[in-house]
């Protein structure tokens, strides 16, 4: 089991899977009559809410394994979960006048509370100075380790990537009507709900998985 988790491939792989089996799943209770699938509180909801709170959990278990990288543990923690409240719709309680307070839009529209750009801007912030921070810090290294095909590296890069795929089948639709003129199909734009909802549920798993191998690398050390 060890030598399995610890292979470069375990994360993309079961990546793959989970969409594969949550996407077999919402296709079968689609052909049911029951579209609910990958609404908030349902099924999938429950799943990457279950996947965010077992790696919250594990985080502060193996807190052990980042002696002498206590701010990275901190930071882990905190995009964790700000992550989970991102998950729960953050955004949208953030702002009284707008859809969202996340979005360049939100902070040059004039008709929106200055109060509510302060606190909304300071999370933001919060958010990019974190990732900034790993990003700096880490990158050097992930690209060595990659070429090196070390698992957790792979499982990082494997985490960057499902995140850029949800983010482009987000806004596919969207892109489409703008530059098209036209909407999707019922079945296109199933497709791409599948795509951007099951994808975003690996980013936890995926997540936990890395840490795993990074417990089970200071192990064999």
């Amino acid at each position: 089991m060890r030598k399995m988790i610890l292979s470069p491939l375990f994360a993309p792989i079961v990546a793959f899977l989970v969409m594969v089996l949550l996407g077999l799943a919402a296709t079968y209770y689609r052909s049911n009559g029951i579209d609910t699938f990958f609404e908030d509180g349902y099924f999938c909801d429950i799943v990457t809410y279950s996947l965010y709170g077992i790696l919250l959990v594990c985080l502060l278990f193996f807190y052990k394994d980042f002696k002498g990288k206590f701010l990275t543990w901190i930071i882990l923690l905190f995009l964790n979960v700000a992550a989970i409240f991102r998950e729960a719709g953050i955004q949208h309680w953030l702002t009284s006048t707008d859809t969202t307070a996340i979005k360049l839009r939100f902070f040059t529209n004039p008709k929106n509370p200055l109060s509510e750009k302060i606190i909304a801007g300071i999370l933001v912030l919060l958010v990019v100075t974190a990732v900034l921070y790993l990003v700096f810090k880490y990158t050097p290294k992930i690209w060595r380790c990659f070429w090196h095909k070390e698992a957790m590296y792979w499982s990082i890069c494997t985490l960057c990537g499902m995140g850029l795929v949800s983010k482009i089948a987000d806004r596919f639709h969207g892109n489409w009507v703008k530059y098209t003129g036209e909407k999707l199909s019922d079945g296109a734009f199933f497709f791409s709900i599948m795509i951007e909802e099951t994808s975003e549920a690996t980013l936890p798993l995926i997540a936990l998985i890395a840490l795993i191998q990074w417990h089970l690398m200071k192990d064999n050390k």
